[in-house]
């Protein structure tokens, strides 16, 4: 990020600059779950503090989780929504602890939003496997790959596991391309001579 004095009302501006097409400060966080009360931390900004703890991490507060106590959705999903369009084209995506009631998905993918609508990105590649199911490790990262995909959001989505229905994000990061778009022609005023007698 770049700091910027504000010379009008002597404050700080945080700019969020993108490094090796690191997107994730530049969008604003989403959930399917914005508001949980399962034992992680209940500060969705968890997700982007940068902190990504070796495997077999056993602290809850370093993860946000999507427990609300009483889930019953076949879904679940979390992500970054953006001021405009970007091309999106990875992720990385370090899961929280697995209990024996939930915190992982069963299934998952990865979702982009274009013109309002969330369609599931092509050439998914997710390295190593993701499990999907409780294998009893915590902490696990996994780079997922994809098609260039052009949006204003992007999401992991799957169906939760566990009985309760819920799952885990120790740091989820968006990687891409700024939106390419020529700004729009800024016009010249146009002036007249004013003939002086």
């Amino acid at each position: 990020r770049t700091v910027s004095p504000d010379s009008r009302t002597g404050t700080f501006a945080f700019t969020a600059t993108p490094v090796d097409g690191d997107l994730t400060h530049l969008g604003s966080i989403i959930a399917r779950v914005p508001i949980a009360t399962g034992s992680g931390n209940k500060d969705l900004e968890v997700i982007r503090d940068g902190d990504m703890p070796p495997v077999g991490t056993n602290d809850p507060l370093r993860q946000y989780d999507t427990n609300d106590g009483r889930n019953a959705a076949d879904e679940d999903w979390i992500g970054y929504a953006f001021d405009g369009e970007r091309t999106f084209s990875r992720i990385r995506f370090q899961d929280g602890m697995h209990y024996s009631r939930g915190g992982w998905f069963s299934t998952l993918t990865v979702h982009v939003r274009r013109n309002g609508l969330w369609n599931a990105v092509a050439s998914l590649n997710v390295t190593p496997a993701y499990p999907g199911t409780n294998d009893g490790e915590s902490f696990d990262t996994y780079d997922i790959a994809f098609e260039p995909t052009v949006g204003d959001a992007i999401r992991i989505w799957g169906r939760p596991g566990g009985r309760d229905a819920f799952v885990s994000v120790v740091e989820l990061r968006v990687y891409g391309e700024q939106s390419t778009e020529a700004p729009p022609p800024t016009e010249t005023p146009v002036r007249t001579a004013t003939p002086t007698a």
